[in-house]
């Protein structure tokens, strides 16, 4: 037994505690996307590539910039978008194309859409995104929600993009 303090601390706490001192920590960086700042939590570089694939993506996305989507995702890639009028289990989309014909039914139907708060956290092949989206549908009224989206990553692009929000 070792003493710490006024009592007695068991060698296998002292051991793990001594094991917990020497974790790294996750590096936290914070990047811009269209202005707006992103931070990033990430493990490690294999961590940090995945989650500047996602920064770049979210470029692309924000901008319905098809050619910079094509770079990032893969040629199978799925968005899993949050809802569906009438269907629980969501809208699922595939590829580039598809993704696009979604974001231009947005800018048709969606006024003052802005997305806030948003984080990436990153480990190995998988990126979580945290955010806050805000606007006005034109047939259903504002809009307050917080989102989650989780990235796949494989064999260097985005082939997973799976859409949840609280609303």
């Amino acid at each position: 037994m070792h003493k710490v303090g006024k009592g007695l601390l068991p060698f296998g706490i002292m051991a793990i505690a001594l094991a917990c001192a020497s974790c790294t920590t996750p590096s936290v960086k914070t990047l811009r996307v269209m202005g707006q700042p992103v931070e990033i939590e990430t493990p490690d570089a294999h961590a940090l590539t995945s989650a500047t694939l996602v920064v770049r993506f979210l470029e692309g996305f924000a901008t319905a910039d098809s050619a910079a989507l094509s770079a990032v995702v893969s040629n199978d890639f799925t968005w899993h978008l949050h809802t569906r009028q009438g269907d629980h289990r969501g809208r699922t989309v595939t590829g580039v194309g598809a993704m696009s014909d979604i974001l231009k039914e947005r800018r048709l139907k969606w006024r003052n859409v802005r997305y806030t708060d948003v984080r990436l956290i990153a480990s190995g092949d998988r990126v979580f995104q945290t955010y806050r989206v805000t606007g006005t549908d034109l047939e259903s009224g504002p809009f307050d929600s917080t989102g989650v989206d989780l990235y796949e990553i494989r064999n260097g692009k985005i082939a997973l993009k799976d859409s949840y929000w609280k609303q």
